[in-house]
């Protein structure tokens, strides 16, 4: 007998949904119904029958909190940007002209143990992050929440290039605390070191500040997601 994959499908919870469905899980989608979380309502979200529309930002609480809302939209975020920072390792075109605040508005925001309190979500089997300098309150607002959570993807910065936020080491320790582990990195940014008169030295390498990072529980939470822990 071969039941309907929608009849076994798991839940995942995609914070910071603008544009694709993220990869691997956009090629299995019709496994998965995902909530789609962004407090910007004219964010462009992917399409997706299994897709449902979450608008809010995820934090450590449920409040309304001030978005930085950037010259570049999709670059906002909930601290404010150090634009001093990112113009000195990567110029104007990255600082300035691209996260600038244009303006500061409310927005709504929630935790996953509050989302998974009032039924908006049930408890993830995964849970991904994108979300420019709150990943870290967002995971907070998830611990009680992760018990049938399989991994986590999450963006994570390796300094503070917004004003106040938590970096990689603070996610990373935090993840270990609820029982993920670090399975592998993907540098997404870094800067290359300054040399004389712009020249690049032989053997000078990028210095890392963005990063995708993916954490695995050891083993399967439940007997149940034995086989989807696997694949």
């Amino acid at each position: 007998v071969h039941s309907n994959p929608r009849d076994q499908c798991a839940g995942v919870i995609d914070g910071g949904a603008r544009n694709d469905f993220f990869a691997p899980l956009d090629a299995v989608s019709d496994w998965w119904t995902s909530y789609a979380f962004d407090a910007d309502v004219e964010a462009p979200i992917y399409a997706d029958a299994n897709m449902i529309q979450a608008p809010y930002g995820l934090w450590s609480e449920t409040r309304t909190m001030p978005l930085h809302l950037a010259v570049e939209p999709s670059t906002s975020s909930i601290y404010p940007p150090d634009n001093d920072l990112f113009e000195l390792l990567y110029g104007p075109h990255m600082g300035r002209m691209h996260r600038e605040t244009a303006r500061i508005v409310d927005v709504p925001c929630i935790s996953i143990d509050d989302a998974v309190a009032q039924t908006i979500v049930p408890k993830p089997n995964f849970l991904k992050l994108d979300i420019h300098s709150a990943e870290y309150e967002a995971v907070l607002g998830a611990r009680n929440s992760l018990d049938q959570c399989l991994g986590v993807l999450v963006e994570t910065w390796t300094r503070p290039f917004h004003k106040g936020q938590k970096c990689h080491g603070h996610v990373e320790a935090l993840l270990n605390d609820l029982g993920f582990y670090i399975y592998d990195i993907a540098p997404l940014h870094g800067y290359i070191q300054s040399s004389v008169h712009g020249r690049k030295l032989k053997g000078d390498r990028k210095i890392l500040t963005l990063t995708d990072s993916i954490f695995f529980r050891p083993e399967a939470p439940s007997a149940d997601l034995a086989l989807l822990h696997v694949a």
